[in-house]
């Protein structure tokens, strides 16, 4: 069991800068100081508001929200919204497609009633695949079990340990 800790001003400004300086390199040191100060604006303002610790992931996430433009969605949001943002972020790097967000989102939230109805974290893999073809059936969906099961695996979503199939971050 782990624990992160939560960083000081002192660690997450040098986390922000480390952020900013990433890239190309062909930022002058006027500009770097603009975007450093206006990161730390934007995560002070969600960090301040108490809903999100000050730990590394979520500071990360909120960082790479604000590459992405997206923070003003996060800003204002609980922990969940930070958790849709990050699977959203992981189907894109899968290259799916905005429209089957919604219905990967349902999915992965039956999923989870599912495992969570089974008292354990992780499920067989063929209660996997009686799950999915419910899924399936009761949404009118035509949609292999593998395809789904390897998209979720892909986007590290889903893991399997022990020969048991759970969601990577509880």
């Amino acid at each position: 069991h782990y624990e992160l800790l939560e960083f000081g001003n002192r660690r997450r400004h040098d986390l922000i800068k480390r952020w900013v300086s990433l890239g190309d390199g062909a930022q002058s040191v006027d500009t770097l100081v603009v975007l450093i100060d206006q990161a730390e604006g934007l995560l002070m303002s969600v960090l301040g508001e108490g809903v999100v610790p000050s730990t590394p992931f979520f500071m990360l996430t909120l960082l790479q929200s604000v590459e992405a433009g997206t923070v003003t969605n996060l800003q204002h949001s609980a922990l969940g919204g930070y958790y849709r943002y990050l699977i959203i972020h992981s189907l894109e790097i899968q290259e799916v497609s905005r429209e089957e967000h919604s219905e990967i989102l349902n999915y992965c939230a039956h999923f989870a009633w599912f495992i969570y109805q089974s008292r354990n974290t992780g499920i067989l893999s063929s209660h996997f695949a009686q799950f999915h073809h419910a899924f399936v059936e009761l949404h009118g969906l035509s949609l292999g079990f593998a395809e789904r099961r390897e998209l979720l695996v892909a986007a590290k979503l889903v893991e399997q340990h022990d020969g048991a199939y759970g969601f990577r971050y509880p």
